[in-house]
């Protein structure tokens, strides 16, 4: 297909070039800018924007020149110089002004008016709208050395109508040209400004080979997340099958999850189709990990096998002042009972602030209360969901949003629960490397838990002898300090005989069990029944059963029978429900204990477990 063809293909999803007074030679002005105009994406919208005009009242061919400005001006929009330059004077500007300029470097261009001619920069005052623009001397024909070209002429005249336009649709327009601004930035005041704005890597970008990649990322110098194929190899297989590295969704069938489950699951009715589930696993295709966890897995020996992207963020401790906040307001709840209340309130901000970052905004209504005609109408709108009748005349319309806005930052809890995996990956590491042999089992792990048996009443009791002195010198790494900072070489001494009475050790100790990336001792038993994720005994006050509520008190004994007995278990769950405009008491029976467990595969004994091969 010709050039012509794509444009007139364009236009033509609005209106007839004919029916729009649209001269022949402007397909010709067009295709000589061709590629100007395909790298662009102002180019579609300007060409769309001219029906706009003609339904205004305003003759199409007034907007021509307008027109041919925007495809000469879109040429500057490909020049890295250019780019760089814009992005140095945009910055300064903002940094002079204490405003947020918004422009291509941050997010999309401003566009501007019918003709939505996009601008350099774009901010607002109290006094409206300003809009910024850095001029290429020789594509804007300035009369400059830098400008010369035989159209010069021709160049300055589309610049000075696209100012213009600009001016007219009630922008107030602050422009400077490049001959400017190479003079300007010789000022001492602007270069050590630009100076400091290129060493923060905003405009940075690398071409790196897999290799190169992944030896920055095992070396700390490059910081972000990549996309890869990984796997453990065969040697390391029996290493990492009680706790897998790698988590990942996958469709589990009756056959992934071996003979002895799979039985069950025909016997029973479980599993009639695959399910996807989030699994722990030894291998994982196209998943996007943060680089300070695959540094972990590279270090601990799992292959890469391919790389598909990589992003790259700078590492900047931008949170700490809201962790200490939290941290505090929780330590002076443990000393005070009265700021209990308080403490509570901030582990609610704490856990809500992280998953605000990763919801998910499709699953958004827009709520109405109407009258009863409004409500008819909603009800035949095809963005309808629910309605509920509040009174007669008074209804709650749930719609479907027009659209959803991924304002979001995702990143943010991405890593978040990057790190959360990585600490759990590096705890689990670090006991397995110096507690003896069978000494200690895991149990059973969530995305902040780890739940063990130990072959002693203490801990510090199974360390291997050979391994004590480097186990204790980074035992305040994992859990709180047993001792204080001046006591701190007299428990290295001696760890098992230490005393820890001491008023300044248990100060410490109780200071390091709010120190955020720490593992605490939270519960104690001499039995631990896990059946599946999030169902678990471990003692009376700790836990937990998904689908009942706490009100349904469950023993050790209910645990076994559904594990050894295989019988399923339940109880009644009791509370108020809305319905309509009235709330209502409810009852209602639930099978929550259950046998059954497909991500792992359960071996014949119908208690320990492997790897699921997906």
């Amino acid at each position: 297909m010709s050039r012509r063809r794509n444009l007139v293909r364009i236009v033509s999803d609005f209106a007839q070039p004919s029916s729009l007074g649209i001269p022949e030679n402007l397909i010709e002005i067009v295709e000589e800018n061709w590629h100007s105009i395909r790298s662009s994406t102002l180019a579609p919208h300007s060409i769309r924007s001219l029906h706009n005009f003609r339904i205004l009242g305003r003759n199409p061919s007034d907007v021509i020149n307008d027109l041919q400005d925007i495809f000469v001006s879109q040429q500057t929009k490909t020049a890295p110089l250019y780019g760089k330059m814009a992005h140095q004077w945009l910055s300064y500007i903002a940094h002079c002004r204490g405003v947020k300029i918004q422009h291509q470097f941050n997010g999309p261009e401003h566009r501007i008016g019918l003709l939505q001619i996009c601008i350099d920069g774009y901010y607002r005052t109290p006094q409206g709208p300003v809009a910024l623009e850095l001029f290429g001397c020789f594509h804007h024909g300035h009369g400059c050395e830098l400008g010369a070209s035989p159209d010069r002429q021709a160049r300055w005249a589309a610049t000075q109508r696209k100012i213009q336009y600009i001016q007219k649709v009630g922008y107030k327009l602050e422009y400077i040209t490049e001959c400017q601004w190479v003079i300007m930035r010789q000022r001492s005041d602007i270069a050590a400004f630009i100076q400091t704005l290129e060493s923060s890597k905003m405009v940075k970008c690398r071409v790196l080979s897999s290799s190169k990649l992944l030896e920055l990322v095992s070396k700390d110098q490059f910081f972000g997340a990549v996309e890869v194929d990984i796997h453990v190899p065969s040697h390391l297989k029996e290493h990492f099958s009680e706790f897998c590295p790698l988590f990942k969704h996958a469709y589990v069938s009756r056959d992934d999850i071996g003979p002895y489950m799979k039985a069950f699951a025909e016997q029973h009715g479980f599993l009639k189709r695959p399910r996807k589930f989030l699994i722990a696993t030894l291998q994982a295709t196209k998943t996007l990990l943060i680089t300070p966890l695959l540094k972990w897995y590279l270090e601990n020996g799992l292959i890469v096998t391919k790389v598909f992207q990589a992003i790259e963020f700078e590492p900047i401790e931008c949170f700490n002042s809201l962790v200490d906040t939290i941290t505090e307001a929780r330590r002076r709840a443990d000393d005070d009972p009265s700021q209990k209340p308080l403490g509570q309130f901030y582990k609610d901000i704490a856990n809500s602030c992280i998953g605000k970052t990763i919801s998910n905004c499709t699953k958004y209504s827009d709520v109405k209360i109407v009258n009863r005609q409004k409500a008819m109408v909603l009800v035949n709108d095809s963005r309808f969901k629910s309605m509920i009748e509040l009174s007669p005349d008074i209804f709650e319309v749930s719609m479907k949003l027009r659209k959803h806005v991924w304002n979001q930052p995702n990143h943010i809890g991405y890593f978040v629960y990057g790190y959360a995996k990585l600490a759990l990956l590096r705890f689990h590491s670090y006991l397995s490397t110096y507690l003896l042999p069978r000494s200690i089992a895991l149990a059973y792990s969530d995305t902040d838990s780890w739940y063990g048996a130990i072959s002693s009443d203490s801990l510090l009791k199974v360390v291997r002898p050979e391994k004590q002195a480097e186990f204790f010198e980074n035992f305040h790494k994992y859990f709180p300090a047993i001792a204080c900072d001046e006591h701190r070489n007299e428990f290295l001494a001696n760890p098992l005989s230490f005393n820890d009475k001491r008023a300044c050790c248990k100060a410490r100790n109780r200071y390091d069990q709010r120190t955020s990336g720490l593992f605490k001792i939270e519960a104690q038993s001499n039995i631990f029944v896990g059946l599946s994720a999030k169902t678990y005994y471990c003692n009376e006050d700790k836990y937990s059963c998904k689908g009942l509520s706490k009100v349904n008190k469950l023993t050790a004994d209910i645990y076994r029978k559904v594990l050894f007995e295989k019988k399923p278990h339940g109880d009644t769950n009791s509370g108020f429900v809305r319905k309509n405009a009235s709330i209502f008491t409810y009852e209602q029976f639930r099978s929550a204990l259950s046998h059954f467990y497909c991500k792992r595969i359960v071996e014949s004994d119908g208690i320990h477990t492997r790897p699921l091969e997906l």
